[in-house]
């Protein structure tokens, strides 16, 4: 689990990263929800956390330009992840991590498809992408033998030339080669048994594979289905998809549907991320797997929103730690709400070429409008104001909530451009079995007029706005009328 993070210096958008200008301590939680607006560094987080896995160029690539670097100089990354720390500096990690696991647009690009096509090296990549470190160590016996096979072949033919040579003659070039054959054989043997097991191993988990994917697409579209993943004997894969009654494949061909042709961008992000979960549903350390996504939500509708929150606030549950990265902080507010485990939210921000990350909650700061209104008024009733600023802004939110309140309730007898003084006068002039006689009962419409009264001239920031310092005790039983009333009207 990564437990703190420590230092970042000259890494694409994070020239440097200074906690001390926040209120994060840099310490970890099980969940961690990152609100990044776009150009201030998430990216660049999540291609860190992705070169963790031992690919230590990312970060190289990803040198921050000149004239924006830290006068400190040098690349630097350092973090503490299982009681040590793990640290780039130099071009170079002190260690690797094997369980990390990253969604963003190079896990797209380096496993799946590049732009609208599934290229060789992609298909290849997909193999190993499925079939995992089993997979990866089978490919790997099935390669050593294949060289040490190659090695006999070479002394077969160093043999052959030195017969056209004349330096030995056919009898012993014949005997020579019988030998290198015979002691070459076991291995033939082996590579033919190693190449049978993989065939078998391939299909039961290729099957398997496709089944988990599916397990997910069906829960993010109603068309798309992947029919079957097809492999050649040097081991590169592709894949072929359903939509809808179609077949979709990601060879170019003449006729028939092709992938760059058919899918939408949603529905591109939509595949791979199901494949995305289902890969991670292999993990044998599943329990102390970190994930990383970086914007799950990219290109996806708001039809798939829902099930995608829902999909990671289940996954943070099962794995040993979730880190999301977005701009979108709604979908950050609301995956806060869902999400169970341990959490701490946090904003990255950027500014005058530094960057730190502060606590903010994303269900709060979400809140806009009316609502935010009332949680100001209800939290100076709790817990009071500490400053003259903090009472003005519980002032300046009094008169618009209770215009906000009318114009929900009375929505066909409040105009767009009136306001509650005009209310006030519709108040006034109304007559029995009008739906607004009632508030002309005493206690309701003095307190109308008295919060009114009290809160126009700061709200309307005319010159006969109020100079003195606000009472607090005053504001405080203006606040708590003002909270009633909206119950009564």
């Amino acid at each position: 689990m990564l437990e703190k993070l420590i230092s970042v210096r000259n890494i694409g958008k994070i020239a440097k990263l200074t906690l001390r200008n926040g209120d994060w301590d840099g310490v970890f939680q099980r969940s961690n929800i990152i609100y990044a607006p776009n150009g201030t560094g998430k990216t660049t987080l999540s291609m860190i956390f992705q070169s963790m896995k031992g690919d230590a160029n990312l970060i190289k690539k990803k040198i921050t330009f000149p004239d924006m670097q830290s006068a400190e100089g040098g690349q630097l990354f350092s973090v503490r992840k299982g009681g040590k720390t793990l640290e780039y500096k130099n071009d170079a990690w002190t260690n690797y991590s094997e369980n990390i696991e990253v969604f963003n647009v190079h896990f797209v690009e380096e496993n799946l498809f590049t732009g609208s096509g599934q290229h060789r090296r992609n298909q290849k990549n997909f193999f190993l992408f499925i079939a995992g470190e089993e997979g990866a160590k089978r490919t790997e016996e099935i390669a050593d033998l294949r060289k040490k096979i190659a090695e006999f072949e070479k002394e077969v033919r160093a043999v052959k030339s030195k017969a056209r040579k004349r330096s030995i003659g056919k009898q012993e070039k014949e005997l020579i080669i019988e030998e290198i054959r015979r002691k070459a054989e076991p291995f033939r043997s082996e590579l033919a048994q190693k190449n049978k097991e993989l065939g078998v191993f391939s299909q039961k988990i290729f099957d398997e594979f496709i089944a988990r994917v599916n397990d997910n697409l069906i829960k993010f579209s109603r068309s798309l289905k992947l029919e079957k993943i097809s492999k050649e004997l040097n081991q590169q894969a592709t894949f072929y998809l359903q939509f809808g009654e179609n077949r979709v494949t990601f060879e170019e061909r003449t006729s028939g549907h092709e992938f760059r042709y058919t899918l939408s961008e949603g529905d591109k992000s939509t595949l791979a991320i199901a494949l995305f979960l289902a890969k991670i549903s292999f993990a044998t350390n599943l329990g102390q797997l970190i994930v990383i996504f970086d914007d799950p939500l990219t290109s996806l509708d708001s039809g798939r929103r829902f099930i995608t929150i829902k999909e990671l606030a289940k996954l943070s549950e099962k794995i040993g730690q979730l880190v999301v990265l977005t701009h979108d902080a709604t979908f950050a507010a609301e995956l806060e709400r869902d999400i169970r485990v341990p959490n701490i939210s946090l904003e990255l921000v950027y500014k005058n070429k530094e960057s730190w990350l502060t606590r903010r909650n994303h269900q709060d700061r979400n809140v806009t409008g009316l609502f935010r209104d009332i949680k100001t008024l209800t939290e100076f009733i709790k817990n009071g104001a500490s400053s003259e600023s903090e009472r003005r802004d519980v002032l300046r939110c009094i008169r618009p909530t209770l215009e906000g309140v009318v114009r929900v309730k009375y929505f066909d007898l409040l105009g767009e451009s009136q306001w509650l003084g005009d209310f006030i006068k519709l108040v006034r002039s109304s007559k029995d079995g009008d739906d607004l006689y009632r508030l002309k009962d005493v206690s309701i419409f003095d307190d109308l007029c008295d919060i009114n009264d009290y809160s126009k001239g700061l709200h309307h920031s005319s010159p006969s706005e109020r100079d003195a310092d606000i009472d607090e005790q005053e504001l405080l039983l203006l606040t708590e009328k003002a909270l009633r009333l909206i119950k009564r009207i």
